[in-house]
């Protein structure tokens, strides 16, 4: 069963998610819906040469892209019940 609802669900082009509240349909949507690259920063420390007494040391701005899903599970969970979310797929080119 499990097998046959992941099969019809990737060959949809249109897919309309009502009543999020339970955690497989969350998952499913949240995975659905993609990724988007966000950036972290932050602070590295670094020590230039040996590691000799009193060598000195740098503080570089450290900045790292990493991707996250565009809609976490737990916030799909919380939507509001008269809200949906509507996925559509389209690809360029689809011979018809």
């Amino acid at each position: 069963m499990v097998a046959t609802r992941e099969m019809l669900m990737g060959n949809m082009d249109v897919k309309l998610f009502i009543g999020i509240g339970d955690e497989t349909t969350a998952l499913a949507a949240s995975q659905d819906a993609g990724k988007h690259y966000v950036m972290r920063e932050g602070w590295e420390r670094h020590r230039n040469g040996m590691a000799a007494a009193g060598s000195a040391r740098q503080q570089i701005d450290a900045r790292r892209w990493e991707l996250e899903p565009l809609f976490l599970p737990d916030a799909l969970r919380r939507f509001h019940e008269k809200k949906s979310l509507l996925l559509c797929v389209a690809v360029c080119g689809r011979a018809g």
